[in-house]
């Protein structure tokens, strides 16, 4: 379960959540995401169900 703070890593990404559902009365998710400079570019895309 995501909650503003939690912080998922792997070797090339980094996710920090700074508002969630929880948060904003369902209305936002707002997270920030740092990638390695020579990771491929990530295509734009659309999580339906979350």
């Amino acid at each position: 379960m995501a909650y503003a703070g939690k912080v998922i890593e792997s070797p090339d990404t980094r996710l920090v959540f700074l508002e969630t559902a929880a948060d904003t009365n369902g209305e936002l998710l707002r997270l920030e995401q740092l990638v390695q400079a020579n990771h491929a570019p990530v295509p734009e895309h659309v999580h339906g169900r979350q």
